[in-house]
């Protein structure tokens, strides 16, 4: 009787954990699952010959020379997520295989920078508007966001700001099981413009000073640094890791603004309503998810300032980084005004 040679290692663990290691049987059995999900319809948009054991070699069907693009899209969109190296294009769909490592990467800056240069025009025009609203009929639309923001925010965050550490990286401290343990300790990366509310976080917790003095001597850092990861076959997503001190400066005034829209029956943490509503959608096709595209990266720096209460707005430009270091080394002034990163930007 063979014996099984159990994976051993970290690196093992990753490999028989990945999407990349699909078997042909797994593959096929996803496959058919989400065809029977997507009704008996979809079936009419694919070539379903039994002898095909990999999907992304199953050709797409079309009907007087149109694509069913809605269920192609859906097909398409699940498959991206579990990319393999010998995954050839998908002939006459998306004209794209899986792009290396250092491809899908180039991609994601490139898209994240067309993203800022779109900012950068939003926050001129934005910066001649709200300097005289008069005249324009945005104006009218514009004053009735201030007063829903400030009606449900506040004309200000509270002055103790009560935060927390996560454990994702800082500019200071890698990813890990105690990466929240480590920010606690030495001295914290922060920005300049930070660093009074991170002294004031530190003065008020007794304890936490008597067991880190050495966290009131922050270490200035005033650009976070850009990283991406895995998104899809063909690209990966940005992200951008930030000084500690801010982070949790962030995170406080984060989970503010989050107890006060649960006020208001928005309740960030309860994902329920969305999931019905995804699986009424999912059978009766009578709702869709609008999935914007670098929909965090594109809310500009001028927006938020002509929008929110002067009060909440200086307070979370102080928390923010101004700029990030590219993976090439260069110093990128931010046009947008939060990146995927900053302990608010999702709120």
């Amino acid at each position: 009787m063979k014996k099984s040679t159990p994976a051993r290692g970290k690196s093992a663990k990753r490999r028989a954990n990945s999407p990349n290691d699909l078997s042909p049987r797994k593959a096929s059995f996803i496959h058919s699952t989400i065809v029977r999900w997507m009704g008996e319809g979809f079936h009419d948009t694919l070539d379903l010959q039994p002898e095909v054991s990999k999907p992304w070699d199953r050709k797409r069907y079309t009907r007087n020379g149109e694509v069913f693009t809605r269920e192609s899209v859906l097909y398409h969109a699940f498959w991206s997520k579990y990319s393999s190296p010998d995954a050839p294009v998908l002939p006459g769909y998306t004209g794209k295989g899986t792009l290396p490592p250092d491809e899908r990467k180039a991609a994601a800056i490139e898209k994240w920078l067309r993203a800022e240069l779109r900012n950068q025009a939003t926050n001129q025009r934005l910066r001649a508007f709200f300097a005289d609203e008069s005249g324009h009929r945005f104006g009218l639309v514009a004053r009735f966001a201030r007063l829903a923001i400030q009606q449900t925010i506040g004309s200000s965050p509270p002055e103790f700001l009560r935060g927390e550490f996560t454990g994702g990286a800082s500019t200071r401290v890698k990813r890990g099981s105690l990466a929240i343990a480590k920010k606690f300790e030495g001295k914290a990366h922060c920005s300049t413009t930070a660093a009074p509310f991170w002294r004031k976080v530190l003065s008020e917790p007794v304890l936490w000073g008597l067991v880190n003095p050495d966290g009131f001597e922050t270490i200035g850092t005033e650009s976070s640094a850009m990283f991406t990861v895995p998104k899809s076959s063909h690209i990966d997503r940005v992200a951008c890791k930030e000084p500690e001190a801010n982070m949790y400066l962030q995170r406080a005034l984060g989970l503010h603004i989050r107890s006060r829209l649960r006020r208001y029956g928005i309740d960030l943490t309860d994902q329920s309503k969305n999931r019905e509503l995804a699986r009424q959608g999912s059978k009766s096709r009578s709702y869709a998810t609008l999935d914007l595209s670098s929909a965090s990266d594109t809310i500009s720096f001028e927006i938020v300032k002509g929008l929110l209460p002067p009060g909440w707005f200086d307070v979370l430009d102080a928390v923010r980084v101004k700029s990030t270091i590219l993976p090439d080394g260069a110093v990128h002034p931010l046009e947008m005004f939060s990146s995927m990163g900053n302990g608010f930007t999702f709120e």
